[in-house]
């Protein structure tokens, strides 16, 4: 299995488990070519929405040696459920880091998910640890291994679509902050998304970033 067969399996099971349905992305969001260290790469993002999950998108991007799958559902405001987050990333060294979670937006709503013998991926990042649950999964492990992720990821994906949240609308203020703050971390936090403007450009990566990846 690659990255992008772990990205196309998971998005199958979110597009099945939580109903929902595509919309549309423009023409120079949904599909770009660029360049990484003198070498071509192509991204591709989709996006999608339902019933319960407000936004969501999956967004592939490879090259020569590199190959990345990402995630994410951002619920409704007015449900107290987690955000769902996934990065799969293969650098081109023989392994694979795959981070996976339902992030809690509201206290007192973890979820319990099966634990896994996959090893750690070592010390969580620092702007992380405010969003990662105590279920988080975190591992790198061997590119052979890649297969290993699949049924933790899906398990969470399912355990999202097995919530009940009534609706809360006392509750939107408070969640849309949540929600807004958890977008804003990424953003300013994750020197990873970096690489974006290297390979596509500052303006558009910028826009990609706000409009497609973590919108307000």
């Amino acid at each position: 299995m690659k990255v992008r067969q772990l990205l196309r399996r998971v998005e199958e099971e979110i597009l099945h488990a939580l109903d929902l349905r595509p919309i549309p992305l423009s023409a120079g969001f949904a599909s770009v070519r660029g360049s990484w260290k003198g070498t071509p790469v192509e991204l591709k993002a989709r996006a999608y929405t339902g019933s319960a999950i407000r936004y969501g998108r999956c967004i592939e991007l490879w090259g020569d040696e590199l190959s990345i799958g990402n995630a994410l559902l951002l619920p409704r405001i007015d449900l107290a459920l987690p955000v769902f987050g996934l990065d799969i990333v293969a650098a081109g060294h023989g392994a694979v880091m795959v981070a996976a979670d339902l992030s809690p937006m509201v206290a007192g709503t973890e979820i319990g998910v099966p634990a896994c013998d996959l090893p750690s991926g070592g010390e969580v990042p620092q702007w992380c640890r405010r969003w990662f649950s105590q279920q988080a999964l975190y591992t790198r492990v061997p590119l052979a291994r890649i297969g290993e992720t699949e049924e933790p990821i899906l398990t969470r994906v399912r355990a999202l679509a097995g919530l009940r949240s009534p609706p809360d609308p006392a509750r939107t203020s408070e969640i849309a902050a949540a929600q807004r703050a958890y977008c804003a971390a990424h953003l300013e936090d994750d020197k990873g998304l970096g690489m974006l403007s290297r390979m596509f450009g500052e303006a558009w990566a910028q826009r990609f970033l706000r409009e497609v990846m973590f919108p307000a």
